[in-house]
């Protein structure tokens, strides 16, 4: 066994001792791949920091995007699946209001 540091023996490769980094760069980018998963997400009905947030990229980075692509075929996906989303929110609450519209009443009295 050696008495010589990782540093100190010639056959280390260089880097290799040092520790590393406790923040790691990112290198996230919207891919094609994630902007379709965030606009199914999107449509499904989470929010534009929710949808973000699930594909691995930040509310602002959306946002900024869009800001970017304004008019294009993304630009408009946004857009239907913002309705598709509002669509069903609107299809919820009105199955919500055709529920019971008079509540049971408890020991069966009517008053």
């Amino acid at each position: 066994m050696s008495d010589t540091f990782p540093a100190d023996d010639p056959s280390t490769p260089a880097g290799l001792d040092e520790a590393p980094s406790p923040r790691a760069p990112r290198h996230r980018h919207w891919t094609r791949a994630r902007m379709a998963a965030f606009l199914r997400e999107l449509g499904a009905g989470a929010s534009v920091a929710g949808a973000a947030r699930a594909v691995g990229m930040g509310r602002q980075s959306a946002y900024k995007l869009r800001e970017r692509l304004a008019g294009s075929a993304f630009d408009e996906a946004w857009q239907l699946a913002i309705a598709r989303r509002e669509r069903r929110r609107l299809e919820r609450s009105r199955a919500a209001g055709r529920g019971v519209r008079h509540p049971a009443r408890f020991g069966g009295g009517r008053g």
